[in-house]
């Protein structure tokens, strides 16, 4: 067993962050879809969707090298 101690505040932190994460994406994707649906122009769709997947490109290069 390792005497490294687990900072279990930080895990249940990181673990809460993830969640609530995964609920932002989610919720990103249905405004896009709602979007699309209520006939806004792809041009607005698209550029919604690019922003949705730089903000996940820096929030995994924020994970990478906060360790």
């Amino acid at each position: 067993m390792s005497k490294k101690k687990i900072n279990e505040l930080n895990l249940a932190s990181r673990f809460i962050g993830d969640f609530f994460d995964g609920l932002q994406r989610g919720t990103a994707d249905r405004i896009i879809k709602k979007a699309a649906a209520k006939g806004l122009p792809k041009e607005f769709t698209d550029r919604m969707e690019k922003i949705r997947k730089e903000t996940a490109e820096i929030d995994a290069l924020i994970i990478k090298h906060s360790k």
